[in-house]
């Protein structure tokens, strides 16, 4: 411990003798180090990335290192960084990274940088509440939550991806309106529908895709589905990593569903587009946890803009889009069996929407969420030139 720490200093010094370049007298965009990223192509830094790619802002990323512990993943994080680092810069740490958010705050501090956490993926939600992995009182179960707490306080903004999310946090945590900001998570260009919608009579084709976890309990479907097929056909395709799918596996066959419901693991997201089309319906999110019952999922976006009917719980962060989405987005009871059947025998004896009307709901929903990006854009500009201005003045 003692040597890495002497190793820490020494790297410290070397920084501060050589010097971190400012940003305003050096170069001509402003540089936006965007930390721990684990997936580039995972929509939602995707996203936010291409937003703050333009001509004024300069998006370095750093990915997570993978294979090693904790301590020398968060030193590894911190020395590219400082590498990269220029003085009033913008430093983000990417989603799934509250508990690196301490390493980006300590990076932005050195450096008189703004500091963005994304926090719409939480620890404590994540691994206690949707997971289960950890108990609430346990010690894990503790520190993550210490760690959220880090992320969101030592953050100068701090993103969500929902209005009611962002509202509930603030009230919970005492934290200021304006720097929390939700972003909607939206949809990828990919996500279009198709000129043709081929609906067959009294059959409906079922998609989930995702975790099979308590967040989107999928299995609150499953046990509808008897009731379902008592009244057209169906057909379920259940998309996710397999060896997290068994006892959804079990349900299945305990239901005497095996006949109606396929299995497939994980797929490239290329795929989604084709596998969605293929679908009457998308399967959103179905948990009881806060979490669950206040975010809209990167499924939801997709399904509606790819013109498909989308079946979720019912939840008040849908108050968002409800105006753009009403012919597309279905909401339910989650716990109510029969409403959950309901709902899909419904959208079974629907027609469907005209290709027009689809495309219409597919614009607003896209217009919608490049709003919020891009006034996340504007309002990191905001903090950064408010940065700079204190460092001149001081």
């Amino acid at each position: 411990m003692n040597s890495a720490m002497a190793t820490l200093s020494r790297r410290l010094r070397e920084l501060r003798g050589r010097g971190l370049r400012d940003d305003s007298q050096q170069d001509h965009k402003i540089r936006v180090l965007y930390l721990n990223v684990t997936d580039c192509e995972y929509p939602r830094n995707r996203t936010l990335r291409k937003v703050l790619d333009s001509s004024q802002w300069n998006v370095i990323v750093i990915q997570r290192l993978s294979g090693v512990p904790y301590p020398l993943r968060c030193a590894a994080m911190f020395f590219q960084a400082m590498k990269q680092v220029r003085m009033n810069s913008v430093v983000i740490m990417s989603e799934f990274g509250n508990s690196y958010a301490w390493v980006s705050y300590l990076v932005a501090r050195l450096s008189r940088s703004v500091h963005v956490v994304d926090g719409f993926i939480g620890m404590h939600e994540t691994h206690v509440q949707d997971r289960g992995t950890y108990s609430n009182a346990s010690l894990k179960g503790r520190v993550y939550s210490i760690l959220d707490k880090v992320a969101l306080h030592t953050s100068d903004l701090y993103l969500i991806d929902t209005l009611i999310r962002g509202r509930e946090l603030s009230r919970r945590e005492r934290f200021p309106d304006g720097r929390i900001m939700a972003v909607p998570v939206g949809a990828p260009e990919w996500a279009t529908s198709t000129s043709v919608w081929e609906r067959q009579p009294n059959r409906l084709r079922i998609l989930y895709y995702g975790n099979f976890t308590r967040l989107h309990s999928v299995d609150t479907v499953i046990r509808a589905l008897p009731l379902v097929r008592r009244n057209i056909g169906i057909e379920v395709l259940l998309i996710g990593d397999l060896k997290a799918a068994q006892p959804t596996m079990d349900l299945v066959s305990a239901l005497g569903l095996g006949d109606c419901v396929t299995f497939n693991d994980l797929l490239p997201e290329s795929e989604l587009r084709t596998r969605i089309h293929q679908a009457d319906v998308v399967l959103g999110v179905f948990g009881d946890s806060a979490k669950a019952k206040s975010v809209i999922a990167n499924k939801v976006w997709q399904g509606l803009c790819c013109g498909r009917y989308v079946l979720t719980q019912r939840s008040i962060a849908f108050d968002e889009i409800e105006k753009f989405s009403a012919p597309l987005l279905r909401t339910v009871d989650a716990q109510d069996r029969e409403s959950v059947a309901k709902a899909l025998v419904d959208i079974a004896l629907e027609p469907g929407l005209p290709v027009a009307e689809i495309e219409v709901t597919r614009r607003a929903l896209i217009a919608y969420a490049r709003e919020g990006q891009t006034a996340f854009a504007h309002r990191i500009e905001e903090l950064q030139l408010s940065k700079f201005s204190a460092g001149m003045r001081g």
